[in-house]
């Protein structure tokens, strides 16, 4: 049983036909029958749920990542050229007979007569692939 009318009609169209079972549904429904009238759990605990899940979506304290060469030539850097070097190291243990492979990419951009440095590094035994930028040096 629903003991707040507003919130079981909105479970009721969350849990539409099309959207039944879904967690959202599943979520509503828990809420719906969290307590009794009056009762002070189901008021507040529908409120903590609601707020944690904003957190949860909001992009207002995450972080916004660097801007990497794909990132720099959407605002408008040119690329102006690129180099690539790569080195064969021993693996790490436990592979230390497997080959790892080290590249690095560089990339030089400009705009409005700035230049940046863009290193991508790819290391073929964590299978990671890092970038930084930075301004060039003059």
């Amino acid at each position: 049983m629903c003991w707040d009318p507003q919130f079981c009609w909105l479970h009721r169209e969350t849990c539409s036909s099309f959207h039944r079972g879904s967690s959202l549904c599943k979520l509503s429904a828990y809420i719906s029958f969290a307590g009794a009238p009056g009762d002070f759990s189901p008021v507040w605990f529908r409120f903590l749920l609601l707020s944690l899940l904003v957190m949860g979506l909001s992009p207002v304290g995450a972080q916004t990542p660097e801007l990497g060469v794909y990132g720099l030539r959407q605002q408008g850097w040119t690329l102006i050229g690129s180099e690539t070097r790569e080195q064969v190291l021993p693996g790490l243990p436990p592979y230390e007979e497997l080959p790892r492979l080290l590249s690095v990419t560089t990339y030089y951009l400009e705009k409005n007569g700035q230049a940046m440095t863009c290193e991508i590094v790819y290391d073929s035994q964590h299978d990671r692939q890092h970038e930084q930028c930075a301004p060039a040096d003059p």
